[in-house]
């Protein structure tokens, strides 16, 4: 059976732009919490970034689960903070960001020196 040869290159630059996209969603939750008021308009604005981040969060996971495996993404720590899933989400966003960068330096590494 011929398997095509990973492209650590390739998908360490695709997980690059997967951790821009998740900071900005950090960045723009952070912006919502700070700024809306505590009326219906300022809790949709809360609500729309939190769910942002979790529709970020779960295709992330399905394109990791794609790419390297679930096996691969659960030691990766994917998502850990140390407190109970769901006390604090920004905490928690912020615990998968840094995974992910880790991720993306495991990648980078496997990819070799570069030449040219």
């Amino acid at each position: 059976m011929n398997e095509r040869p990973i492209d650590w290159l390739v998908l360490a630059n695709k997980y690059g732009i997967w951790l821009e996209q998740g900071r900005k969603r950090l960045v723009e939750w952070r912006e919502a919490n700070r700024t809306a008021g505590d009326d219906e308009q300022g809790c949709r604005a809360r609500w729309d970034a939190r769910d942002a981040m979790r529709t970020w969060c779960a295709a992330l996971k399905r394109e990791l689960d794609l790419d390297v495996g679930e096996g691969v993404r659960a030691r990766v720590n994917f998502a850990a903070t140390g407190s109970p899933l769901g006390t604090n989400e920004l905490g928690e966003h912020e615990a998968r960001l840094a995974a992910l960068d880790r991720l993306i330096g495991q990648l980078l590494s496997q990819a070799g020196p570069l030449t040219g």
